[in-house]
């Protein structure tokens, strides 16, 4: 409650009643925020949502080229099963020249072109993820030789794990986790 006028971002989407968000809880932050002049900026790096045609959302970015930023809306076009709840208008982004495309979702009373805008300017981005976020992570994941360890662990307990590609390692290189 001590935010004013101020872009706040999230890290995850600000989609409600998922296994560790209760609508309810989202919507009184985001009303908190929103009634303080806040701008709601949620970042995904993987996103599991699919278009009405049947594809993932992530991949209408996959063949653009029309330079960065890339910013496309999505809402109106999302297959979005009950019970999940959509809290914010979600778009598709390529903010860098790499080919990395995050699910953004907004909750603002403002013009989203402006809060995008506002973004760009005032928030430092690595890879096209904001710095903030990166920091974030860097404190809450275990690096790589923690994870190798656990892995171990789990390992000699009979408990099998498999490597996948992870966005993380590429934004936040050791510090990423796993």
């Amino acid at each position: 409650q001590e935010a004013h006028d101020s872009l706040l971002l999230f890290d995850g989407s600000l989609t409600g009643n998922t296994i560790d968000t209760p609508a309810p809880l989202l919507q009184k932050i985001l009303d908190t925020a929103s009634g303080n002049g806040c701008d709601v900026i949620s970042f995904s790096k993987k996103t599991r949502l699919i278009a009405k045609g049947g594809g993932r959302i992530l991949d209408i970015l996959k063949d653009q080229s029309n330079g960065i930023p890339i910013i496309i809306p999505v809402t109106k076009i999302i297959d979005i099963g009950q019970p999940l709840r959509l809290l914010g208008e979600v778009y598709v982004v390529r903010l860098s020249r790499l080919p990395i495309d995050f699910r953004v979702d907004i909750y603002s009373k403002r013009d989203h072109g402006q809060v995008f805008a506002d973004l760009l300017k005032s928030v430092y981005l690595e890879s096209g993820y904001p710095r903030p976020l990166v920091e974030a992570h860097v404190h809450s994941y275990f690096n790589p030789f923690d994870a190798l360890t656990y892995r171990s662990y789990l390992a000699k307990k009979g408990v099998s794990t498999r490597e996948e590609f992870d966005i993380r390692r590429l934004l936040f290189g050791i510090y990423g986790g796993s």
